[in-house]
C-alpha cells in the first residue's frame, strides 16, 4: 500500500513538473483548426515595434466581414515572467472589474459568456477581447490553450538577424533585406535617413540622406514566438 501511494505521489509530482515547463509558444496551425470548428478564422497579425509588446491577431467569422475578437499573445521565457506579465495586464484592465474565473484565468464576468479574458498558461499570456458580444472570449481562450498544449516544450528566445547596411549605399539607392523563411509575419524597420517597403521581390530599404541608417527585422514564427 505504501509503495502504491509513493508511486502515485511520484506520478503527480512529475505531472505537475511537466505542466509547469515552458512551452515553445502557441501552435498557430492547431489554433486555426480549432477556431475553424467554431466557424472562426485568423485574419491579420499585427506586430508592434516595441520589443516587449504582445502579438495581436484578429479573429473573424469565416467568409464574413470584420473582426469579432482580438487576441493578444506574449510568449515569455518562464512561467514566473508570464505570471508577472499577466498581473500587469490585469492592472491595466482594472476598470473592467476582472474576477477570477479559474486557475490563472480572469474575466469581466464570473459566469457565462465573457467579453474580456486575461489568462496565463505555462509561460504564455493570452488576452481575448471580443468586439461582437455574441462571441464568447472564454471559448476562444480554450482554443488558445489547446494550441499551447500542441506546442513543443522548448526555449522561447529567438534573436533577430543582424542587418548590415552596405557602406557604399548612395542616396536614392536600395538594398534587399532577407527575412527568415520561418516567419509567418514580418516587418522591416528602417531607423534614420531611409525607409523600408515591401515589394514583389521582398523587403527593400532605400537611403534618403547621409547619416547613420539602422535596419532591423521583427516578426513571429508559426509558434507566435517573437523575433526582434
Amino acid at each position: 500500500m505504501r509503495t502504491l501511494l509513493c508511486s502515485l505521489l511520484l506520478v503527480l509530482a512529475l505531472a505537475a513538473s511537466a505542466s509547469a515547463q515552458a512551452r515553445a509558444g502557441v501552435a498557430i496551425d492547431a489554433l486555426r483548426a480549432a477556431l475553424a470548428e467554431d466557424g472562426l478564422e485568423l485574419r491579420e497579425i499585427e506586430l508592434d515595434d516595441e520589443a516587449d509588446r504582445p502579438v495581436r491577431l484578429e479573429i473573424a467569422r469565416i467568409g464574413a466581414g470584420g473582426a469579432v475578437a482580438l487576441l493578444d499573445v506574449q510568449v515569455r521565457e518562464s512561467e514566473r515572467e508570464a505570471s508577472a506579465t499577466a498581473r500587469a495586464r490585469i492592472e491595466v484592465e482594472s476598470t473592467h472589474g476582472l474576477v477570477v474565473r479559474g486557475a490563472d484565468v480572469w474575466a469581466d464576468v464570473a459566469h457565462g459568456a465573457a467579453g474580456l479574458v486575461v489568462a496565463r498558461d505555462a509561460n504564455v499570456v493570452a488576452i481575448v477581447r471580443t468586439i461582437d458580444r455574441r462571441v464568447d472570449a472564454m471559448t476562444i481562450l480554450e482554443r488558445v490553450r489547446a494550441a499551447i498544449a500542441h506546442a513543443p516544450v522548448s526555449a522561447t528566445r529567438r534573436d533577430a538577424p543582424r542587418v548590415e547596411v552596405p557602406r557604399d549605399l548612395a542616396i536614392g539607392a536600395s538594398f534587399g533585406v532577407p527575412v527568415p523563411r520561418e516567419l509567418i509575419a514580418a516587418r522591416v524597420i528602417a531607423e534614420g535617413p531611409g525607409y523600408a517597403r515591401r515589394t514583389p521581390r521582398g523587403w527593400m530599404v532605400t537611403r534618403t540622406a547621409q547619416g547613420a541608417l539602422t535596419v532591423r527585422v521583427i516578426g513571429v514564427d508559426a509558434l507566435l514566438r517573437p523575433l526582434r
